[in-house]
């Protein structure tokens, strides 16, 4: 599910892009792979209804999943045990980083018992903070607007050429979100 609709991108730039929607589209796509990129995670949009995934990477007693937040049909089954939820903690517990709350993408199982080596896990996958779609509107724009730029000069100015660089507004909102536990050496 889309982070940023169309409709919320065309609301955004109003009339300063003049671009039709399959362009929109494009640059909005691009604009949440690199979001999603940069911070080494998915993000989504909350499911409406749960759905079942299965999972085989788990350390001893903690299985990582994918990212949620709403619990409401949660189940967690290990090798068709269904696991009471006063024999498991999600982590992170309480999680606030930076003052902005964190969503689940831990399941601790407690008393000493082991994961089988496929867990099937019901819940309302996704997750999005505010700052995340604000960055991807950013970015998107950003995107939208380079097809009337070439060889990145964005045009000239008193001082010469002026040029497109990164843009540090959306690197600060994302800064929060970057997974560095899931960061590759190469």
């Amino acid at each position: 599910m889309a982070i940023v609709t169309v409709s919320d991108f065309l609301d955004y730039v109003d009339s300063e892009i003049a671009a039709n929607q399959a362009h929109c589209e494009a640059a909005l796509a691009a604009a949440e792979l690199a979001v999603q990129h940069y911070c080494r995670r998915p993000f989504s949009s909350p499911a409406t209804s749960a759905t079942a995934r299965i999972f085989d990477e788990h350390t001893g007693a903690v299985l990582e999943v994918d990212e949620f937040t709403d619990i409401t049909g949660l189940i967690v089954d290990n090798d068709g045990t269904i696991i009471a939820a006063v024999d498991y903690r999600l982590e992170p517990i309480d999680a606030l980083q930076y003052g902005i709350a964190a969503p689940y993408s831990q399941i601790r199982l407690l008393n000493g018992a082991s994961w089988a080596d496929e867990v099937t896990v019901t819940a309302k996958w996704g997750w999005v903070a505010a700052d995340v779609k604000f960055a991807v509107l950013l970015l998107a724009k950003d995107f939208a607007s380079l097809r009337e730029t070439r060889f990145g000069v964005a045009g000239w100015g008193e001082f010469g050429v002026s040029r497109i660089r990164e843009n540090p507004s959306v690197m600060n909102l994302l800064a929060p979100h970057v997974r560095w536990d899931r960061a590759g050496v190469a």
